[in-house]
């Protein structure tokens, strides 16, 4: 690979196809040495096998191969889809005229002869692999463009959507749905709040139990345990059905049927319509039994284990606080049925339009840049006109965006392709294809043809209606015309009457036409291998022929009248035409020479000299284009004639005539100028366009008769440039049309209302009276249907209205409004009028008197828009903000919002107080570093900044302030950043909940529970049932079990069978009547070895003195247990050898008693 060449290129695979293997290795070392990849096939077959599996970039195809040549291999590539905007580069040995075209027919986009050079292959690959890859582009943004366009179509749609069933009346509530009354992702973000400040969870729910939201603050044990099982999904679903149905009464509080965790529901209600439930709950109840809980598990085929580990780890709730809870649940459900379509609704519905409304215009000014800026034409259509277009397409046809809105395409559509179009158009509407691709023509402005590779494809709406067609128009004239050129040239060639011959580099001719062998008498296959040294006639020197010769040379045309000698001699007058004929590196590769005999025109041209004098003289001198044409093209034109049409004399002489017409006129010039020569055309002038050489079209008034021009028939032309009036005639219609157009399409109200006769209106007049005459005798004369429809009318209704007919309700009011505009001469302001049904209507109005030229006035034109729908949102929106500013400075939280800078906007009452002020007027305008002392303030100041600059969230962070008496205050603290609609940080809102008790608890339970944790004595907590829930570190230590091992199990582990049953029962009986029971244990440790307990046993009870648990505190007496058996033991041993001390002596006293 070439060092210096784009790694990039290894992108590009090019196949190359020739039977020949110098040929392919040739071509392939080219190639691979300039950076691209290259596949080598020596034949059609395995090209196409290869091309199966891997589609290349470009293929270079030889075209004669055995079995299968290139043209057939084209023709396969082109009629599959997979292949057929593959550019395929024909090289081969055949180079006529004839291979070339049927290359091209195949579907070449171009053709290399061999020999080749290669710097010619090099860039005629390049070039293709860049128009390829610029295709490939086109698609891919003709695509974004697509679906861009569907996006905003859907965006429109879901918005008319909200907007008809907020516009319903409440007795069509029941064909609302949820997401069409309320933004579900503000309701989201309300449930969300609602679950995380009151710690339970919470779904919104159709009525079927089906979800609206995700869900907020779901348990592990509802989300990831019992809604995984089919069986408890199902109920659980049932369960926010039963507990969500409507209850206008209040909330109902149950326990969920599923899993048995407490729940409470509200209906959310549309004019008494039920349309969805508002869950919150799973909060565990202390007293739910376990062994049904274990039960529940196995029925729904959870895993029992993870289900109850699950179970204890959902948090616990006061049924009281619950029931709180549930109450502030059923009055936000209550405010939401209530608000959504009368009030908090149709004010959050006109903030969301508005946001709506700014991201179509972004989504459209995309849009638009990309419908624009795109390279190829792109057009917007309904099945007959234009409904819009982007500037490639107008450049590419003359037209301005305006002239093309709403234009019916066949007016632009080549006469001969309407019905082809047509057909294709049907075809889609039956939908018997959704696109289509073909090529046809358009007319440009000025009358040229522009030949099109259309692309369409309808457009549909959700309902599957057609809606419009997109369709990209890539302009291939250059394309066309080249191919026709390639036809014309070679026929114009054959069919010419001048000799016409070509020769190889060296001089060699290898073609002549039929016209050189009727001229000179030489048949071609006695020409073909000669020079034209046959045709010398003598006459001219050897360095004559050698200056034509390296004038060539030079490649420069040699043009010249000489004379040659034909086959029997004769010596014929010919005008000859000699040119190089050059590659696209600019190298000769050969000469070609046109040869006109000029043989009796130059006897003719003596004769004429004297008479053309005279007649140059007089047509040079006018001013008016004169032409002459004879047969179909001219033969005369003057200077002026030039100038109109900014063609040369040369170039008018070899147009037909009807040619420098536009082609909507050509076939009547035709038709009259053959009239003209036959004698039969009717006395009279007429107007038509021309085209000139620039393109630009031009009006001319043409007089026109029959002369004889060198003995035969003629047509003589006056021709007069009108196209400035034309022109001024043109643009004073189209003002006229675009006035009209503005005046009836506009949304606002126009109308003009004139008086009977002009009045003065001055200082000097009795201005009252003049009022009571405009009121009787200033009449509506014309009207618009945007202002009919203000007034619920028709037009016959309004034309001849006064204005004592418009202010009927209130005269006075209207003459006060008529005073101003007389007295200013205009008028804008807010006027309360009636519609015809007796309605109120609040009209926004600019009225503009009109005058005559004596200054006086005849009457006024209006422009007047309907506001009374802004009216009434306004005045909504402030009782919507003051109802929120109530919410706010009643919630028990701290609320406040804040500045980009950081200065306090809103602040409630809670946040004022915890500020240690007593007015929001102290605390706004100020940031943390005023409010709070330097490390405080300071600490929460960087807070602020840090949301505000980097846009993420503080989530309830644990802070300490100090309140009032400056004591410790604990918030938890939450700041969200805010942003605008267009994304951008405007500041941050904050809520503070104060957690000053919370902590205290905290403090206290951490104390109590490092108190137990190294307490010396055991410790046992059971539930009401006995069952083991807690035992210390000294439990362990002692017993050998550890917590895991007698977690949910019974004390009766610990029985050593040695207790009595009846110590057992009255321990039960005590405790269970919330007595304290003291005694002893005989217990077994894990081991088997018995120890000795002394206990002290009651129970806990809640806040209504309900038992929730029992507590044992117990010691390990087996050691004092030990000391009082030895103790007993050596008081017996003491007792007996006292015994028989005393028995000793009283022996020996018998003894020493006894003689």
């Amino acid at each position: 690979m070439n060092q210096n060449q784009p790694t990039e290129l290894l992108k590009y695979e090019i196949v190359i196809v020739d039977d020949a293997a110098d040929n392919l290795k040739l071509l392939s070392d080219m190639l691979a040495i300039e950076g691209y990849s290259v596949f080598p096939a020596d034949s059609g077959e395995m090209a196409l096998q290869r091309i199966e599996t891997n589609l290349p970039s470009l293929i270079l195809l030889d075209v004669m191969m055995p079995v299968m040549d290139g043209f057939e291999v084209c023709r396969r590539l082109k009629a599959d889809e997979r292949t057929l905007d593959i550019p395929v580069i024909f090289i081969s040995a055949l180079d006529d005229e004839v291979s070339k075209l049927s290359g091209f027919r195949a579907g070449g986009v171009d053709y290399i002869c061999k020999p080749f050079r290669k710097e010619e292959v090099l860039a005629r690959v390049k070039t293709q692999l860049s128009i390829f890859q610029m295709q490939i582009d086109l698609k891919t943004r003709n695509e974004n463009l697509q679906n861009e366009i569907i996006r905003r179509t859907q965006a429109e749609l879901a918005l008319e959507k909200r907007i008809i069933a907020l516009t319903l009346p409440l007795e069509n509530s029941m064909a609302m749905a949820f997401d069409e009354l309320f933004n579900v992702e503000e309701i989201q973000h309300l449930q969300d709040q609602f679950a995380e400040a009151f710690g339970v969870a919470s779904l919104i729910t159709h009525t079927d139990g089906t979800p609206i939201t995700r869900p907020s603050n779901f348990s592990n044990f509802c989300q990831n345990i019992i809604r995984c099982t089919e069986k408890g999904l199902k109920n659980c679903m049932h369960s926010d059905v039963v507990i969500g149905s409507h209850n206008p009464d209040g909330p109902t509080i149950m326990p969920c049927l599923s899993g048995g965790l407490w729940d409470a529901g509200a209906s959310i209600t549309v004019g008494g319509k039920h349309v969805a439930n508002w869950l919150v709950g799973q909060i565990r109840n202390e007293v739910q039994d376990e062994d049904k809980l274990k039960e529940y598990a196995r029925e729904i085929g959870a895993n029992e284990a993870e289900f109850m580990r699950a179970f204890y780890e959902v948090p616990s709730m006061p049924l009281e606080q619950f029931h709180k809870i549930s109450e502030m649940l059923f009055t936000m459900a209550g405010k939401l049925s209530d608000m959504s379509y009368q009030n908090a609704q149709q004010a959050r519905f006109i903030n969301g339009k508005k946001i709506a409304e700014s991201a179509l215009k972004q989504s459209e000014e995309k849009f638009r840049n990309f419908f624009e800026n795109s390279p190829i034409g792109i057009t917007i259509t309904s099945p007959d006109v234009i409904l819009q277009n982007n500037i490639a397409f107008c450049v590419m046809l003359g037209y301005s965006e305006y002239e093309l809105l709403n234009k019916d395409w066949r007016e632009i559509t080549h006469p001969e392709d309407i019905s082809k179009a047509n057909a294709v158009l049907i075809s889609i509407l039956k939908g018997q294809s959704q696109t289509a691709r073909l090529e046809m023509r358009y007319l440009h402005k000025n009358g040229h043809v522009v030949w099109t590779d259309v692309s369409t494809s309808l457009q549909q709406d959700i309902n599957n209606n057609s809606t419009y067609f997109i369709t990209s128009i890539q302009d291939i004239t250059v394309r066309k015309r080249a191919e026709d050129s390639l036809r014309k040239f070679k026929m114009g060639i054959e069919n010419s009457a001048d000799a016409i011959f070509i020769t190889e580099k060296d001089g060699t001719i290898e073609y002549i036409n039929q016209a050189f062998e009727e001229i000179y008498g030489y048949p071609s296959s006695e020409v073909i291998g000669q020079t034209p040294r046959i045709l010398k006639s003598c006459l001219y020197s050897l360095s004559y022929y050698e200056q034509v010769w390296n004038t060539l040379l030079s490649k420069r045309p040699v043009r010249d009248e000489i004379q040659n000698k034909a086959k029997d001699g004769r010596l014929i007058s010919v005008g000859t035409s000699n040119n190089p004929i050059v590659d696209d590196q600019g190298e000769i590769i050969g000469f070609i020479s046109i040869n006109r005999d000029i043989t009796e025109r130059k006897k003719a041209e003596l004769a004429l000299m004297e008479s053309e004098g005279k007649f140059r003289s007089l047509t040079q001198s006018t001013p008016m284009a004169i032409c002459i044409y004879q047969g179909d093209n001219f033969v005369y034109t003057n200077s002026a004639g030039e100038t109109l049409t900014g063609y040369s004399a040369e170039e008018i002489y070899r147009m037909k005539y009807w040619e420098i017409a536009d082609p909507a006129y050509q076939l009547k010039i035709k038709a009259m100028g053959e009239k003209r020569l036959k004698g039969t055309a009717p006395e009279g002038s007429y107007e038509f366009q021309i085209v000139t050489k620039e393109g630009f079209l031009k009006w001319v008034y043409l007089t026109g008769s029959t002369i004889i021009f060198q003995g035969k028939p003629a047509g003589i032309l006056s021709i007069v440039d009108i196209t400035e009036r034309k022109e001024a005639e043109q643009t004073l219609l189209e003002a006229e049309e675009m006035m009209e157009a503005f005046f009836d399409q506009s949304l606002d109200g126009f109308f003009f209302m004139m008086l009977d006769e002009p009045i003065e209106w001055s200082g000097l007049t009795d201005k009252e009276q003049l009022l009571d005459y405009a009121f009787s005798h200033q009449r509506i004369t014309r009207i618009n249907q945007a202002m009919v429809d203000q007034y619920g009318a028709t037009m016959d209704q309004y034309i001849g209205l006064t204005p004592n007919d418009m202010f009927a309700h209130d005269i006075t009011y209207g003459k006060r409004q008529w005073h101003k505009l007389f007295d200013n001469g205009k008028l804008h302001a807010e006027t309360d009028e009636r519609k015809r049904n007796g309605e109120q209507i609040i009209l926004e109005v600019d009225y503009t008197c009109l005058y005559d030229s004596q200054n006086r006035i005849t009457g006024h034109f209006g422009i007047q828009r309907d506001i009374t729908q802004n009216k009434i949102a306004v005045e909504t929106i402030k009782s919507e903000r003051k109802l929120l500013r109530t919410l706010i400075d009643h919630l028990p939280d701290a609320i406040y919002v804040k500045d980009k800078e950081g200065r306090k906007m809103v602040s409630n009452r809670f946040d004022v107080e915890n500020s240690g002020l007593y007015h929001e007027a102290e605390v706004l305008g100020k940031t943390d570093l005023e409010l709070y002392d330097a490390e405080i303030g300071s600490r929460s100041y960087q807070d602020d900044l840090k949301v505000i600059q980097t846009g993420e969230a503080i989530l309830n962070r644990h802070e300490v302030f100090e309140d009032k008496n400056g004591l410790p205050l604990w918030l938890s603290t939450t700041k969200l950043p805010l942003f605008d609609q267009r994304g951008k940080i405007t500041g941050l809102v904050g809520i503070g909940r104060d957690i000053t008790e919370q902590k205290k608890s905290q403090e206290t339970i951490q104390k109590l529970s490092k108190s137990i944790e190294q307490s010396p004595s055991t410790i046992v907590i059971t539930d009401t049932k006995g069952n083991i829930e807690y035992v210390n570190p000294k439990f362990t230590e002692i017993t050998g079990y550890t917590l895991k091992e007698v977690m949910g199990k019974n004390p009766r582990i610990l029985k050593s069978g040695e207790m009595d049953a009846n110590t057992y029962k009255v321990l039960w009986e005590t405790i269970s009547s919330g007595e304290v029971w003291r005694g002893e244990f005989l217990n077994c440790k894990k081991n088997g070895e018995l120890y000795w307990e002394w206990c002290t046993m009651t129970s806990l009870k809640n806040e209504e003195g309900v038992i929730t648990s029992y507590i044992a505190i117990k010691e390990d007496i087996s050691t004092r247990k030990q000391m009082e058996a030895d103790l007993i033991i050596a008081k017996e041993k003491a007792e007996e050898n006292d015994r028989l001390k005393s028995a000793f002596l009283a022996n020996m006293s018998h003894e020493i008693r006894t003689p």
